[in-house]
């Protein structure tokens, strides 16, 4: 006996989110390796640093992946964000911070993921101290008025005891798994304080950002797993990767099906 107006109800099976892995790393920086961690770990986007357009075109083209870059006139100096073409993006955005000497600005696009928009920005700050609080703040506000689940891949960021400086957190703080692949020959401590940001006369500041994009995430992402990843011949700069999936939304959490 049900009450009047009551039926039973029973949970509706959700599908399991679709997990995709990205990959940051500063390609001018690596100067021409980068191709064996793209090899090495087939990610379905990439978001890179110190790249012109022919050279993203040339990385994109034979594995089947689109390309959207963003440059300054400098061959090695703009962005870029890769991404395999299952992947319908949306829309596109470039964010020039204004800085003349140096190239410094945003990148964005956005695509459809288990029904919601997920956007992903690829930026480079400046390396003067002065300048890069003003451009922080403009990327965070970039970020903070669009409440869409967002990846952030970001070279330059500074934060200081881990506090937030957008509604995005970073990716290697909250994984559920942290992986750390040396180089050869690489000194084991040395990798582990670079990957953790211990920084020696300088604990306070997160200085990971000086060796490759960081990837950060806002909290409608799980992570799984993060790899900060050290090649031979460039062990200072990192290539970090990270696996994760939407979080499910709460209506889909609280739907149930009438009998």
């Amino acid at each position: 006996f049900y009450p009047q107006g009551a039926f039973p109800t029973i949970p509706k099976a959700r599908e399991p989110m679709q997990r995709i892995r990205i990959l940051a790393a500063n390609a001018g920086a690596l100067d021409g390796r980068l191709g064996e961690a793209l090899a090495a770990h087939s990610p379905d986007i990439v978001a890179l640093a110190g790249i012109g357009p022919a050279q993203a075109l040339r990385i994109a083209g034979p594995r089947a992946m689109r390309a959207a870059t963003q440059d300054w006139n400098e061959e090695l100096g703009g962005l870029a964000i890769l991404w395999k073409g299952s992947l319908a993006v949306a829309s596109l955005d470039r964010f020039d911070f204004g800085q003349r000497r140096e190239a410094c600005g945003a990148l964005r696009i956005s695509f459809p993921l288990d029904g919601r928009y997920v956007a992903v920005y690829c930026a480079k700050l400046s390396s003067d101290v002065a300048a890069v609080a003003g451009q922080q703040a403009r990327l965070a506000a970039l970020i903070d008025s669009a409440r869409t689940p967002t990846l952030a891949a970001c070279e330059g960021v500074v934060t200081r005891d881990g506090e937030r400086w957008s509604r995005c957190v970073d990716a290697w703080t909250i994984a559920q798994r942290r992986v750390i692949t040396l180089a050869a020959s690489e000194d084991a401590g040395f990798a582990v304080h670079r990957a953790f940001g211990l920084a020696p006369g300088s604990l306070s500041v997160d200085r990971r950002s000086q060796a490759g994009p960081l990837w950060h995430c806002s909290e409608e992402f799980s992570v799984y797993e993060t790899r900060s990843i050290a090649l031979s011949g460039a062990p200072e700069h990192l290539v970090r990767t990270a696996t994760l999936s939407l979080r499910a939304s709460a209506a889909d959490e609280n739907v149930a099906i009438a009998l």
